[in-house]
């Protein structure tokens, strides 16, 4: 029997077990027999409490908008989602990790936020690289970057990279394969400051 149908079963034989103790004393409404037509009803009675007991749980674990299914319109709504980087009609786990990442961003041009971000968007083991210019301090094997690499910086994922292949439906002009994601980069572009370029790096 599966732990879950179990426990729920437990405890609405407790909550039927507290109805019968309210009972008045007396033959007429004895609950001493479990098999009881009366003791019946009292458990059809206590599952509608369990259900509530449930729903209380679940409503708890949908404060975390990763967990949230009831709530999900509503932290949409306060987070102002769908936004502009918003692709398609999303599915139920890309809603729960976009309101995630707008709900525990805390803004500021930091390389630890936008590493964050990509966290909060399903991508672990995230990491950065700056550009400088080369200097005569600088051995001859550091690469040579220009002026304007100073306001460039990459994003690299190197897991959980989303691959879509094209199908038969498709028409010719579409590319056989296509790799990255498009609200990642989206998100993250429309954080970055302006004077500031990123390149987005898929190793994964």
């Amino acid at each position: 029997m599966d732990v879950t149908r179990l426990r729920n079963e437990n405890r609405t034989e407790q909550y039927a077990m507290q109805l019968a103790a309210l009972m008045p004393p007396g033959l007429a409404l004895s609950t001493e027999d479990p098999s009881s037509d009366l003791y019946e009803i009292l458990r059809r009675m206590a599952a509608r409490l369990d259900d509530v007991d449930e729903f209380f749980w679940q409503i708890l674990r949908e404060s975390d908008p990763r967990h949230a299914v009831s709530l999900l319109d509503e932290w949409e709504q306060a987070l102002a989602l769908p936004d502009s980087c918003t692709i398609g009609t999303p599915t139920l786990d890309e809603r729960q990790r976009a309101a995630y990442a707008k709900y525990t961003d805390r803004g500021g041009a930091r390389i630890p936020r936008y590493i964050g971000i990509a966290n909060a968007l399903g991508y672990n083991n995230v990491q950065t690289q700056r550009y400088t210019m080369h200097t005569c301090e600088l051995d001859c094997e550091s690469p040579l970057y220009e002026q304007v690499d100073r306001f460039r910086w990459s994003l690299m994922m190197n897991e959980g990279t989303r691959v879509h292949n094209s199908t038969c439906e498709d028409d010719c002009e579409t590319p056989l394969q296509i790799w990255g994601d498009t609200q990642l980069e989206c998100v993250i572009n429309r954080e970055n400051p302006a004077i500031a370029e990123v390149n987005f790096i898929y190793n994964g």
